[in-house]
């Protein structure tokens, strides 16, 4: 099965991020967007994984957070991989605690390499993936307008409580995801009692 470890943002935030896209084709611009329901914080992506590998996976979760209150984020600006210039990635950054979940997705990362799991080599950067940009050269063009009136959007705070191990099912319609365990921060689980 294909696996990745993730926060999922709250419903406030997806439809944000969803209003974001339909500007953005508004200005003409054509991308395989991200659907609302898929819209995540990949803290690791595992790919393949064996089953066999839950318990090990759970443990390394929970042992990632333990002692982590719930994280205050915000929605930064717009960015892009490889740039925003030129980007087949569009995605809005991730801005607040980000020091804070650093830590977590390090610490998530380091115990699932006791796993047997490839560390990560590239720098994280906290973001959510908007949409994958089909027409490079209408995006060009639009670039600057967008930037500006990106920069110019208020900053919406929102709170991230569980850390989530989902599994992708590819197919014609897009990915959908699978959640197979969760891992609460903190102060999320004392609520909860």
């Amino acid at each position: 099965m294909r696996t990745f470890l993730a926060f999922k943002p709250p419903e406030a935030i997806v439809h944000r991020i969803e209003r974001l896209q339909h500007r953005l084709q508004d200005e003409g611009i054509e991308a395989r967007w991200v659907k609302p329901a898929s819209i995540h914080l990949t803290l690791k992506f595992l790919g393949e994984t064996d089953p066999a590998a839950g318990e090990a996976i759970e443990q390394a979760m929970q042992a990632a957070v333990a002692g982590q209150v719930p994280l205050e984020l915000s929605l930064g600006g717009l960015g892009g991989f490889p740039s925003l210039h030129r980007p087949r990635v569009l995605w809005q950054a991730v801005a607040g605690e980000v020091e804070r979940l650093r830590t977590v997705q390090q610490a998530l990362d380091a115990r699932l390499a006791l796993c047997g799991f490839e560390p990560e080599k590239r720098p994280f950067r906290a973001h959510l993936t908007v949409g994958r940009i089909r027409n490079p050269k209408r995006w060009r063009a639009a670039h600057t307008t967008l930037a500006r009136q990106m920069r110019d959007l208020p900053s919406v705070a929102f709170t991230v409580n569980a850390l989530i191990w989902y599994e992708s099912h590819l197919g014609p319609g897009g990915a959908r995801y699978t959640a197979l365990a969760q891992a609460p921060l903190a102060a999320a689980s004392k609520k909860n009692d």
